[in-house]
């Protein structure tokens, strides 16, 4: 009689942890199984870097038209190196931001003898020799319309606006009347207001990295100095014309 009572309540005691189970298995679940998701931050899916050399046309230095041979050329052949940052909105819009190192314009020659320079003070005539040059950067915040996209070749407009500084050296040589040899020079920083209009066109040669080609007008304002000649103001204007070629990465 005992045995059977003992059996009995080894069965109620079973069923009861049997019971149990289950619901504990439910309650430790949602922690147990849980999955942890990190989120990801994006830099961006418009963002670019850009990259560009330049072939331009620019002004030869002006000393006075009494200095510079003749046989000099008005228009110098340079180069222009630029880097800059930029985000594209849509399909349609897309804005950068650009920094140029420019080749430094120079011109020289020789000039036959003259009136001294004002600031040697010597009387006398003088031979002399003079060197001017303008060492010219800007950088510029320029913002394009694309206008579409044809077998893969995207051509845009833009235009730009921003700043221009340039450091102008001038510096004359050469010997007296009464054979006495000098040299003397100036050099002072400018800064300029800048603006640009171009056009071109992309294509994108793999993928986020796009080929880009075009045309800039670059104006880079009047830059001011004094004449090493006669010691009073001069200044020089300062625009290119320029064929560029740069990559722009997409950075997705």
């Amino acid at each position: 009689m005992s045995s059977s009572k003992h059996l009995l309540a080894g069965l109620v005691l079973i069923s009861a942890v049997a019971g149990l189970r289950p619901a504990a298995a439910a309650d430790l679940a949602p922690y147990g199984n849980q999955n942890i998701q990190e989120q990801q931050v994006e830099f961006g899916t418009g963002w670019y870097i850009r990259g560009d050399l330049a072939y331009a046309r620019e002004p030869l230095p002006q000393i006075t038209s009494a200095l510079i041979a003749p046989s000099e050329p008005s228009i110098l052949d340079e180069m222009s190196a630029g880097f800059g940052m930029g985000y594209k909105f849509n399909n349609w819009f897309r804005a950068d931001l650009v920094f140029d190192y420019r080749k430094p314009l120079q011109a020289s020659g020789p000039n036959a003898s003259q009136a001294c320079p004002t600031l040697l003070n010597a009387a006398g005539t003088c031979g002399s020799y003079y060197v001017s040059a303008i060492r010219p950067w800007d950088g510029l915040a320029n913002f394009y319309l694309d206008l579409g996209t044809w077998h893969g070749l995207t051509p845009y407009i833009g235009a730009g606006a921003g700043m221009a500084w340039a450091q102008m050296t001038n510096s004359v040589s050469g010997t007296t009347s009464a054979n006495q040899s000098y040299q003397l020079s100036n050099s002072n920083m400018s800064y300029q207001f800048a603006w640009a209009a171009m056009a071109g066109v992309s294509y994108q040669i793999m993928p986020h990295v796009l080929l880009d080609a075009g045309y800039r007008y670059l104006s880079l304002g009047t830059f001011h100095s004094t004449s090493i000649a006669t010691g009073g103001p001069q200044s020089q204007k300062v625009n290119a014309q320029e064929f560029r070629v740069g990559l722009r990465y997409m950075i997705d």
